[in-house]
């Protein structure tokens, strides 16, 4: 685990004081049937904890995060405005993290020898399907074609049954400690976590409409599961992502507004 978080307004929490926050979102988390309103909480929550830390670069110490750990408590929960169609920067973090599960994209790789015919343009065809909500594209570990512009009418989860498991999902990546391997914004870990919730629930909803059925299975819900620990958990590669991927994170970092339309579109 790294030795010291960092914070989006530019303080910097040792390990025992990053651990005692991560605890608090874990006991926040595990309290209640899940919902993205906990996620987006957790993010206010966040924002009000690091406005009650001491300004400048003055040293922060354990009083000073009791301090403004009592303060973000103060934070009312506001709930999150279901839409329904992906906003548009939604449809980039489908099209970056899906788009590059679908074939050829995934098998376009260095390694292998013998690419798929034109697969760069396919694999960017890809992308924008995910992004225009057009044509069909497939889908790792889905056995009919997925169309895109058609997996918003199965009914969202997250607030129903299957959403604890998806709950119970982010509290072991949080357990399991991976997340925190190297330095960077604590907040980016929530990021990640909202990230693999989002994907998730596409992934999910997506795999349920190439069988024309209107509501998930929990079989869809577990390749789901997968799907999010390979790309933002345990095999995540934050640093190779690009400039897209780059700009969406701290646009979802700063840009709060734009960050709760992004749960919007899976509530």
């Amino acid at each position: 685990m790294s030795s010291v978080m960092g914070t989006v307004a530019g303080h910097h929490l040792t390990r025992p004081q990053y651990l005692r926050v991560t605890q608090r979102w874990r006991e926040l988390l595990a309290a209640e049937s899940f919902e993205l309103n906990g996620l987006a909480y957790l993010f206010d929550w966040m924002s009000a904890f690091e406005d009650a830390l001491p300004d400048g670069k003055e040293k922060v110490t354990d009083a000073a995060v009791a301090t403004a750990m009592s303060k973000a408590e103060e934070v009312e929960r506001e709930p999150i405005e279901p839409r329904k169609r992906a906003s548009y920067l939604a449809r980039v973090l489908f099209a970056y993290q899906l788009g590059n599960l679908c074939y050829p994209s995934r098998v376009a790789l260095r390694h292998h020898v013998n690419k798929p015919f034109l697969a760069g343009t396919r694999a960017w065809g890809n992308k924008l399907a995910w992004l225009l909500g057009f044509g069909q594209v497939d889908l790792l570990f889905v056995q009919q074609p997925v169309k895109p512009g058609q997996t918003h009418r199965v009914e969202p989860f997250l607030a129903g049954e299957y959403g604890d498991r998806v709950r119970d999902f982010l509290l072991l990546a949080l357990q399991r400690r991976h997340l925190f391997s190297r330095a960077r914004h604590l907040q980016g870990v929530l990021l990640d976590l909202s990230f693999s919730t989002m994907v998730i629930s596409r992934y999910a909803r997506s795999r349920a409409s190439a069988e024309e059925r209107g509501v998930v299975s929990a079989e869809d819900v577990a390749e789901a599961l997968g799907i999010a620990e390979l790309l933002f958990v345990s095999h995540a590669a934050i640093g190779q992502e690009g400039r897209v991927m780059s700009d969406l994170r701290w646009t979802m970092l700063t840009q709060r507004a734009r960050r709760r339309a992004l749960f919007g579109c899976e509530a």
